[in-house]
């Protein structure tokens, strides 16, 4: 999907960040320089919950900015939840899907987990795995390992609808979701596969504390991770063998490069939609 230029749209990614990982933001970052590369819109940005530089300022610096008429605010999460449905838009004093500031038209995208190209990202990140190690995929074991938590329920189905997806392209030989606080518990992964190579993918933005510090314990990779360490002794390419199999531990998928695809594809849904909206509404005034 594609809507031309939009010289006159800012584009503002928003994320959580946190204040004491230096890996969080790191995601946000690089997708707003590749999308800033494409030159696609007249000015991009990033703005951050938990650090600087802070979401709302970076909003009020965007919406003074005479030539940008239009600013799609594009929250970088994976599941629709307290932070992208209520948080983000208050602190922002906007009304999703569409609110007009100072006769500025402020469009809220979809996050990029509502998506189910997510499932191809998830797809190439182990197959990744398989070439450079020289594997057919037919060995493999996949598990995609999120949160869960009954506080946060859209985050499990989200992650349990990628999985139908991938397990139905019969790719891997095992397609299984699995959770650090709820069932199936990835503490357990060893009990729901039978596989003797196991990739491993984090269904998260960043490589933050579950990702990087919780995980690689849960799978028994490590006893404890020292936030100091170089990341490869975690995502080891080599990958790890715990209990008598061998298992790669991938880097978040926010990470990887094709999610700025998605991102780009939630932010040209928001554009027409509100399209089709300033369509019907003219229709209906004319």
């Amino acid at each position: 999907m594609s809507v031309g230029k939009l010289t006159d749209t800012a584009l503002l990614v928003v994320a959580h960040g946190a204040s004491q990982n230096r890996y969080s933001a790191l995601p946000a970052f690089r997708h707003t320089q590749r999308i800033r590369r494409t030159g696609i819109f007249g000015h991009v940005a990033c703005g951050f919950w938990k650090q600087q530089p802070f979401v709302r300022e970076v909003f009020e610096q965007t919406l003074s900015l005479p030539e940008i008429k239009q600013v799609i605010i594009l929250p970088l999460f994976l599941a629709e939840g307290y932070f992208s449905q209520k948080v983000i838009p208050e602190a922002l004093g906007i009304n999703p899907p569409i609110t007009i500031i100072a006769g500025k038209e402020i469009l809220y995208a979809a996050v990029p987990g509502t998506s189910l190209k997510l499932a191809d990202v998830l797809i190439r990140r182990a197959q990744k795995i398989s070439t450079v190690c020289m594997l057919d995929p037919k060995e493999l074991a996949l598990i995609v390992v999120g949160h869960g938590t009954e506080r946060h329920e859209n985050t499990a189905t989200t992650l349990l609808r990628l999985v139908e997806v991938v397990t139905k392209k019969n790719i891997f030989a095992e397609c299984h979701p699995a959770f650090m606080e709820m069932q199936p518990f990835i503490s357990n992964w060893h009990n729901f596969t039978s596989r003797r190579y196991v990739v491993v993918v984090p269904f998260f933005v960043a490589n933050g504390l579950h990702a990087y510090e919780d995980i690689p314990v849960m799978l028994g990779i490590t006893e404890k991770v020292d936030p100091q360490l170089p990341a490869n002794r975690i995502y080891n390419p080599r990958g790890h063998f715990v209990k008598g199999r061998h298992l790669w531990y991938c880097p978040s998928i926010g990470y990887e490069p094709e999610m700025t695809r998605v991102l780009l594809e939630c932010a040209f849904s928001a554009v027409t939609a509100c399209r089709k909206t300033l369509f019907n509404v003219r229709g209906q005034d004319a």
